[in-house]
């Protein structure tokens, strides 16, 4: 096997045993009941985070962004969960079809 193919196998096999790790399975399940309540089910018990309301005992941290989106900390990772409420998020413009008036062809000659 010559040197560039062995550095691609390589190469192939760091990737393979990365990817695994990004983006995999959330350590828990999570519903929107609304837009300030998340169902949080975390280690066989549920959680109601309400974004309004007192802060709840549980086992990780978290904290509602401005937008409504939820940040939790669980065992010093963190991760972000977007809310289906978000107000940040950019809202579909409404399409509205304008009725273009195309220009009849003159029948008359053009003088050269």
């Amino acid at each position: 096997m010559g040197l560039k193919k062995m550095v691609h196998w390589l190469i192939f096999l760091i990737i393979a045993l990365a990817l695994p790790g990004c983006g995999g399975d959330l350590p828990f399940e999570y519903r929107y009941l609304s837009a300030s309540v998340v169902q949080i089910n975390y280690l066989d018990k549920v959680y109601e985070l309400d974004r309004f309301g007192d802060k709840i005992d549980a086992p990780f941290t978290y904290e509602f962004e401005s937008d409504g989106d939820l940040d939790i900390v669980i065992a010093g990772k963190a991760y972000d969960i977007d809310s289906p409420y978000d107000i940040d998020k950019p809202k579909k413009k409404s399409v509205s079809k304008k009725t273009v008036s195309k220009k009849k062809k003159s029948t008359r000659k053009r003088k050269k």
